[in-house]
């Protein structure tokens, strides 16, 4: 069992010095999420490599990076908020203003530090091995010990706390911009943050609760945590290698609009544009009368069921905004205002009933479910099956059986031009 604890131990170690520094080395990201992601496990690397070190029975290197211990702690969470942050932004920059979120850690750098380097070598060894369980004799053995049961106690779950609820916010907004703008989700939802999230939460509170009290000194204890970490950072280190820039083509004024537009649709509604503004003119999209509304839908409506744009499995707004030569604000609009959804349901509409009308003339079952959703515009057998299912209230395959043994083998679908068929799928 001893020899499986190192094990783990050595396996996390590596593994956080392979994806920071693959991560962090990453040239082809056009935001700095890649890099704040290495960044994240680098630190990650200091506190947990500073433990490993110390059970792996290398206690003179584990004294020398313990003052890096709880500043490093004290980043995790700022920056894997700010990992999110820079994935669901448009236009993520490194500013000044997102120091702010280091503040702390810098304090606790610079006070441990000092009461640090006032404890010989032996002191250190002490308080590695004691110094969260027990109060020393000592005055500045017994102040690192308050310095550092803050941090453990009070400060991280405060910032645990803090975090989640920020990068709640930022997954929420998430969801509801992407569906402005893209015709599905394939790696632009961001799932898999909220498992990331879940084991975060239990990561911790193991920490906290557990292996700084004396429960460290058990050793199941100990593998189980650390099969646990193990799991989190290759969880999030093939995530984060493998997840592509989400707004990498579109313009930067043209989504910061659409979000613009999306926020204050409520006010927008109390205003109305002269009826001869220009539909593609570059005015406020915000100006745009019913009367321009409803003739963009009408045009969109026009393209979707003579060209089949929504054939294209990738098919954004901006697409169809060069198609029909009008602003993508304008299309959002009037997609949002007059049709009362977003784009993304707007175009899997065409899709879904593009599917009805293949599953009713496959009577004979030519096409399978991956091929009916191929042919019907989405880009997975999963996105088509959840979205028929939600749209339709049934199955694909009992659509199917269900249309045929209804009209016969041989009926005609409806029409869907003459279908009001937009709702919320998502």
């Amino acid at each position: 069992m001893e020899k499986l604890d190192q094990y783990l131990i050595v396996v996390e170690i590596f593994q956080l010095l392979l994806f920071s520094a693959i991560l962090f080395f990453e040239r082809n990201s056009k935001n700095n999420s890649k890099k704040i992601l290495g960044l994240l496990f680098f630190v990650s690397l200091l506190v947990y490599g500073d433990i490993g070190l110390y059970y792996l029975g290398y206690s003179g290197a584990a004294v020398i990076l313990f003052y890096l211990f709880s500043p490093a702690l004290l980043m995790i969470l700022p920056l894997f908020y700010l990992y999110i942050k820079s994935l669901t932004s448009v236009h993520f920059t490194i500013e000044k203003r997102i120091f702010k979120h280091f503040i702390l850690s810098v304090a606790v750098f610079l006070i441990a530090t000092f009461f640090y380097a006032m404890t010989d070598k032996a002191q250190k060894i002490w308080f590695l091995e004691y110094g969260y369980v027990k109060f020393s004799a000592d005055f500045v053995l017994s102040v690192m010990t308050i310095i550092s049961a803050g941090v453990s106690y009070v400060i991280l779950p405060a910032q645990l706390i803090f975090y989640t609820y920020h990068i709640v916010g930022l997954l929420k907004n998430h969801k509801q911009s992407i569906g402005q703008v893209f015709s599905n989700f394939e790696r632009r939802k961001l799932n898999w943050i909220r498992y990331i999230i879940l084991l975060f939460f239990v990561v911790f509170i193991v920490n906290i609760i557990l292996l700084q009290i004396n429960v460290i000194d058990m050793l199941g204890v100990r593998i189980v945590y650390n099969s646990g970490v193990v799991i989190l950072t290759f969880f999030l280190g093939f995530a984060g290698i493998s997840q592509s820039d989400i707004y990498r083509d579109f313009d930067l004024a043209d989504i910061q609009e659409i979000a613009s537009n999306r926020m204050d649709n409520t006010a927008s509604l109390q205003h109305s544009a002269p009826e001869t503004q220009s539909v593609n003119g570059k005015g406020d999209a915000a100006g745009l009368s019913v009367t321009e509304k409803q003739y963009i839908i009408e045009l969109l409506d026009k393209k979707m069921a003579n060209e089949k744009l929504f054939l294209d499995p990738d098919l954004k707004i901006a697409d169809v905004a060069k198609n029909i030569s009008v602003p993508v604000k304008n299309i959002s609009l009037a997609i949002n205002e007059h049709l009362h959804t977003n784009f993304y349901n707007y175009v899997n509409g065409f899709r879904i009933e593009e599917a009805k009308s293949i599953l009713s003339k496959d009577d004979k079952h030519i096409f399978s479910i991956e091929g009916i959703a191929e042919k019907s515009g989405f880009h997975s057998r999963s996105s088509f099956y959840s979205a028929f299912k939600k749209y339709v209230g049934k199955t694909p395959s009992e659509y199917r059986m269900q249309y045929q043994k209804k009209y016969g083998r041989n009926a005609i679908p409806p029409d869907r031009t003459q279908m009001r068929w937009i709702v919320q799928l998502y």
